[in-house]
């Protein structure tokens, strides 16, 4: 394994491939296209309500979504981004600080499955125009 650093662009990834969504697990039976599928609508909690919160990662999918701007009412395309835990859990976010932090884990352990899951801790992360949501691991 070279130690130059990966590149991880699930955008493109996704336009290339035809692919809806990035998931770091394979998808091939009833049982992986049910996690997916019940994923990719709804997640057992949001991620900003974990902050300071340990969760053993086990998993990641990035879903592309669109959210309208409540001041301007443009609309964006924005990265979903899902952590499963090793408990079976969901966690969901749309923010691009999660995505990037997910895109640092990729480049770092060259990969988003974890048979021995990593344990990463939710935290607001002071910007510019706010706040965003990052992750740290433990």
């Amino acid at each position: 394994m070279s130690n130059e650093m990966q590149i991880f662009n699930p955008a493109a990834d996704m336009e290339t491939s035809g692919q809806a969504a990035f998931m770091s697990f394979t998808c091939t039976t009833q049982d992986e296209k049910i996690k997916a599928y019940n994923a990719m609508n709804t997640t057992d909690t949001r991620l900003k309500e974990c902050i300071n919160m340990e969760i053993p990662l086990v998993d990641v999918m990035i879903v592309p979504t669109q959210v309208t701007n409540r001041e301007s009412g443009e609309v964006q395309d924005v990265p979903r981004i899902i952590l499963f835990d090793a408990n079976g859990n969901t966690y969901g976010a749309t923010s691009w600080g999660v995505y990037y932090a997910i895109s640092r884990v990729m480049q770092v352990f060259g990969t988003l499955h974890f048979d021995e899951p990593i344990t990463v801790i939710p935290y607001e992360a002071k910007t510019k125009n706010g706040f965003t949501l990052s992750l740290r691991i433990k």
